[in-house]
This record gives structure tokens, sequence and C-alpha cells, in this order.
């Protein structure tokens, strides 16, 4: 192995540690928390910031993992402002990549779900956003889908979509408003 290759695996082997308490901190989840320090690294690695001065080393990865954590936290903040009372999880029993996109909304467990009345408005919400999300636009319901049900950046997904970031958040936030606009009786 040669001496450039043991600065890099020493410097990841010594701050790794380090990011997770600092994105543990932040995020508040140990799961999140460790995804954000995985892609961080990889992403550092991607962009061969090896080939920087190693004094920039720290910085530019912990800019990465603060990148990260807060494109989690616009993430998780759209989605509770979209879907309100309604939590987006992933299905453990299905294959997230071919499931309907809408099939992985589910009611966030609080007393009033047990009521008949309210199954019944949740049964009927679900339906309702389901129709609204495949009413979109396409280009608003792959924006959507993407970015909100998918996960991923808006840079991933303007090179999925084949377009400009500024595209993708103009597409995602037509589509916020419609759905919001048409479910408001749901709130």
């Amino acid at each position: 192995m040669n001496n450039k290759r043991i600065e890099i695996d020493n410097f990841i082997n010594h701050i790794s540690k380090n990011l997770y308490f600092y994105a543990l901190k932040y995020l508040k989840d140990e799961q999140q928390s460790s995804d954000s320090v995985q892609d961080a690294i990889l992403k550092w690695i991607e962009k061969r910031y090896d080939k920087k001065p190693q004094d920039q080393w720290r910085p530019l990865i912990y800019r990465i993992l603060l990148n990260n954590m807060h494109d989690y936290k616009r993430r998780e903040k759209l989605k509770t402002t979209l879907l309100g009372w309604v939590q987006t999880t992933p299905d453990k029993n299905k294959d997230n990549h071919n499931a309907d996109p809408t099939a992985i909304i589910e009611q966030k467990e609080d007393k009033e779900c047990l009521q008949p009345d309210r199954v019944s408005s949740d049964e009927e919400f679900r339906e309702a956003l389901k129709q609204e999300i495949n009413n979109l636009p396409m280009r608003q319901q792959e924006a959507f889908s993407l970015r909100i049900i998918e996960g991923h950046s808006t840079a991933d997904t303007a090179i999925i979509m084949n377009i400009s970031q500024g595209s993708v958040m103009t597409h995602l936030s037509r589509a916020n408003q419609a759905l919001q606009h048409k479910l408001k009786q749901y709130k």
C-alpha cells in the first residue's frame, strides 16, 4: 500500500467516530446518523478530495456531512408539511423501487386512529392522496416520487430526470402546492 492510501485510511478511521457523534447530536437518530456519515465519506472519496492539501480534508468532510444532514432535515420537514399527520415509511415486505409510491404512506400511530370514523377518514385520505399524485403532471409526479418518496437529493433527482436542480425544485414546489390545495379538507 502506498503512503497516500495509508494517510487516507488513517484519516477516515480517525474521523469516522467524530463524524458519527456530530451527526447523532444533530439528527438524534442512530441509523440516519450512520447513513449520513457513510454518505459523506463516500462522497469525499468520489470527489477525490484526497487530492486537496491534507489540512483541508477535515473541513471538507464536515461540510459534506453537514450538507447531507441539512438535506435530510429538509426532506423530513417537507414530508411533514406536505402530508401533515401522515407519515411516510417503507413497507418492509416489498421492494420499494417497484412498489406503488403511495403504498408506503401510513398513518401515524395515535389514540384517534382506533376510532372507526378516524380510520375511515384515514383511508379516504390515502385514496385521495394516491389519486391526486396520479393527477399531477408527469414531471411533477417524477420529482415528488424521487425526492419525497424515494429520498433522492435534488442533485441526484436532477441527474435522474435529466433537468437542472432548479427545475426539480420548481416541479416539486408545484406538486406540493397542488397536493396541499387538493387535500386541504383532510387537514
